[in-house]
């Protein structure tokens, strides 16, 4: 039963150890993408602000298109002027408390699992990008290979205790005749 719960334990330690790293490495993935579409942003607006053309309006066409672009790719964008909002490419119910600080999270939207990146703008700090990606496909899929290994740990578990229980009673059966002969002799049977 030991070795069986040792088994098991070592099974579910390497999934989650797996996950976190998997879990770790889209973060880092979506911290990287924020940045450089931070950075694409800042060029963009600079040259708008070369050209006189930096209004509300004009940024929020220039952020519409791009969210169109990566929303083919379920990621979605929001951007916050000095902590106002002024695009949103999408309507998830996620807060947003402090969109300046530079910070990572997973939320629970309800209808899946996103990874958000938040910080600001480059050259313009006082704009904010959100970076949202939908994580919900992995999530299912590490959710699936979870109840996989479930079901192939109780599988080999069970195998394993079955076997182990026939191997250790064919080990014991000369201890326990010796046992009924030992009963046998001290009730006055010697006829063994």
């Amino acid at each position: 039963m030991l070795f069986l719960l040792l088994l098991n334990g070592c099974i579910y330690l390497l999934y989650s150890i797996t996950y976190n790293n998997h879990l770790n490495s889209e973060k880092s993935r979506t911290a990287s993408e924020q940045y450089a579409v931070s950075v694409a942003l800042g060029r963009d607006l600079t040259v708008m602000q070369g050209n006189e053309r930096l209004t509300q309006e004009t940024v929020y066409q220039l952020m519409s298109a791009y969210g169109s672009y990566y929303g083919s790719d379920e990621v979605y964008l929001r951007l916050f002027h000095q902590g106002e909002p002024v695009f949103a490419s999408d309507e998830l119910e996620i807060e947003i408390t402090k969109p300046e600080q530079s910070y990572t999270f997973t939320e629970d939207t309800g209808d899946g699992i996103v990874v958000c990146a938040s910080g600001p703008v480059q050259n313009f700090e006082e704009y904010s990008l959100i970076y949202i990606r939908d994580i919900t496909e992995m999530e299912e899929t590490w959710d699936n290979l979870l109840r996989l290994v479930f079901w192939i740990s109780l599988g080999v578990s069970l195998v394993l205790a079955l076997l182990l229980y026939f191997i250790v009673s064919r080990l014991t059966r000369p201890v326990s005749r010796l046992a009924e002969a030992a009963d046998l002799v001290a009730a006055g049977d010697y006829s063994l």
